[in-house]
């Protein structure tokens, strides 16, 4: 289904409700765009190096004691 048609079948379910069940519709407002995450920093090519070789010793010092 389209958006068109799914508002189209929703404004006759709508009008049916109203006029045969004689109930009343309330309208919401949409969500709000989300706001801007924080900025992150993206590591770099030394960062993750050092995160590798930082891993490396820990794996070593754990199998030698």
């Amino acid at each position: 289904m389209h958006k068109d048609e799914i508002r189209k079948q929703l404004e006759e379910q709508c009008r049916k409700f109203k006029e045969e069940q004689g109930g009343n519709v309330t309208l919401y407002a949409g969500n709000s765009k989300p706001d801007r995450k924080p900025w992150k920093k993206r590591p770099t090519p030394g960062d993750m190096a050092y995160q590798q070789a930082l891993a490396e010793a820990e794996k070593g010092t754990d199998q030698q004691g």
